[in-house]
């Protein structure tokens, strides 16, 4: 299956043109003659396209082309794409689909042709892409934009050094092949990257993110990245460094999430009448209420202007079906998003039993599992259903 990038800006097309022509004269140094087309690259728009691909499969929204060509633009996304390859392959959860190739992520029988890992690391690929380009044209533009741009960029080699090992590394648009790094070179990248945006690299402390701070929705820093976010992916870094490097950090690693911990951010825990606070924090008011505290790295979604089958509505609906209810208040609220119950993804026994180490679940609704696990994150609809899998294409 062939991959290719679409969607990136007049910059990758240079390099196309850099590779096949040697000599030319003006005849082709024109302007398109289609008035619609937009031929200059606008900052703030090329910073919104370096988070957007995070949130969304390419500029034509859920049902649109996606920007990896020969996937599907509505499997594609960055999230979907890397929760399945993150989660599917753990004891934590299973999967009812058996199309492209998901089936195999639950048995660990996947090889490099996995249609979906290929889509995984071709699509970190273009965010890359976008965010060399964003540096390479607007570095100056503004610096806590350019702070910004660097951790996107960061995280997203940080998923492909932690998924794939050794990988494509380049900082720069460039008509050369990028050259292959292994993870200490990617690790070392990364971690100079985050201490200087987080400021603290006094030798680069130039281009620095925002002081920690939640935000919610019409503030100014709502849905963009800060400090904190830096120290919580170092934090990560350091405590896989040991994988990583083969140099344990655990030191460094406590250091960094205690700063998360320290920051004003907070875990959110106001819960209603209806709902717990664990239940508010992906409801589609949490941009509003205090659900921000608990928010770190927010990929902004709404039903018109970013819709996806990638993110936030891939993690509800992919897990529920018609029969399952959120609410004691309300019978017949599936989750929210009642029209969306696909029936894919469940949990394994592994994950109900760190709740239920007794195997002694009840039968219920995952409002009152929850209640009896006195956690309310076990929510975990257990009516008519087994502990153990044992048909994987039944949800």
């Amino acid at each position: 299956m062939k991959k290719f990038f679409k969607h990136i800006l007049p910059a990758a097309a240079i390099l196309l043109a850099s590779g096949t022509i040697t000599s030319c004269t003006g005849d082709l140094d024109v302007e398109p003659i289609d008035p619609t087309l937009q031929t200059q690259v606008n900052p703030e728009q090329l910073l919104n396209k370096c988070y957007a691909n995070f949130a969304v499969s390419g500029n034509g929204g859920a049902n649109g082309d996606s920007d990896v060509d020969g996937i599907d633009g509505g499997t594609s996304g960055l999230y979907r794409q890397m929760w399945n390859s993150n989660e599917l392959t753990t004891d934590e959860a299973i999967s009812a689909w058996g199309d492209e190739g998901i089936n195999t992520f639950c048995y660990n029988s996947y090889n490099a042709s996995h249609p979906m890992l290929r889509g995984y690391y071709y699509r970190l690929c273009v965010g890359i892409a976008f965010c060399n380009q964003y540096l390479g044209e607007f570095a100056n533009y503004n610096a806590t934009y350019t702070a910004e741009v660097r951790f996107l960029r960061a995280f997203q080699y940080y998923l492909m050094m932690d998924a794939f090992g050794n990988v494509p590394f380049a900082t720069a648009v460039s008509a050369d092949k990028p050259k292959q790094a292994n993870r200490q070179e990617v690790y070392n990248f990364i971690e100079s990257e985050l201490l200087a945006i987080a400021g603290e690299n006094a030798a680069d402390n130039s281009q620095v993110l925002a002081d920690a701070k939640p935000e919610k929705k019409g503030e100014e820093g709502y849905a963009r990245i800060d400090k904190a976010a830096a120290w919580l992916l170092l934090s990560r870094l350091y405590i896989n460094a040991e994988v990583y490097t083969g140099t344990a950090q655990w030191s460094k690693a406590a250091e960094y999430a205690k700063k998360v911990i320290d920051s004003p951010y907070s875990l959110f825990t106001e819960g209603t009448d209806k709902f717990t606070a664990y239940q508010r924090l992906f409801m589609g008011d949490n941009d509003l209420t205090g659900a921000t505290n608990e928010s770190l790295f927010t990929i902004a979604q709404d039903g018109k202007r970013t819709t996806s089958w990638g993110v936030s509505l891939y993690l509800i609906a992919g897990t529920h079906d018609g029969d399952m209810h959120s609410s004691p208040l309300d019978a017949s609220a599936v989750n929210g998003v009642s029209a969306q119950a696909w029936g894919g993804n469940r949990a394994r026994p592994q994950l109900v039993q760190l709740f239920f180490p007794l195997n002694d679940a009840p039968e219920g609704e995952g409002y009152e599992v929850a209640a009896a696990a006195d956690d309310d994150r076990a929510l975990f609809n257990t009516i008519g259903r087994t502990l153990n899998v044992e048909d994987i294409s039944a949800f």
